[in-house]
């Protein structure tokens, strides 16, 4: 099937945009104000906001390549939203850390009707 013949409807298209940008804004957010996070999460090392500054960027990455039709892109996106729910654990415990998971949720919800278009 040809690139152009795929449609990705439009819930899934706005849901990878609403990712991106709160991922972007998760990055900047990490890279620029981690000491002020740090004081915020007293007693929680602060090598944790450089990872998920790194863990974000990667996200980004992932979130790309679901928009380019590839299943790696959804599978790293799981991972990496379990990886966040270990360390949500930590830093927030877990009512916080169960609402991580709904951006999870939401994107399986859309990207199964489409999964035979991804490569």
């Amino acid at each position: 099937m040809a690139e152009t013949e795929k449609k990705r409807g439009g819930l899934l298209t706005a849901w990878l945009i609403i990712l991106l940008i709160g991922l972007a804004i998760s990055l900047i957010s990490y890279v620029f104000m981690g000491p002020t996070l740090q004081q915020f999460y007293s007693g929680k090392p602060a090598w944790i906001f450089s990872l998920l500054a790194v863990l974000s960027l990667v996200d980004l990455v992932f979130v790309i390549a679901i928009f380019k039709w590839k299943k790696w892109g959804v599978y790293g996106f799981g991972a990496l939203s379990i990886v966040a729910f270990i360390i949500n654990l930590f830093m927030v415990g877990l009512a916080g850390s169960v609402f991580g998971l709904v951006g999870l949720i939401i994107l399986i919800f859309l990207v199964r009707p489409k999964w035979n278009l991804f490569e």
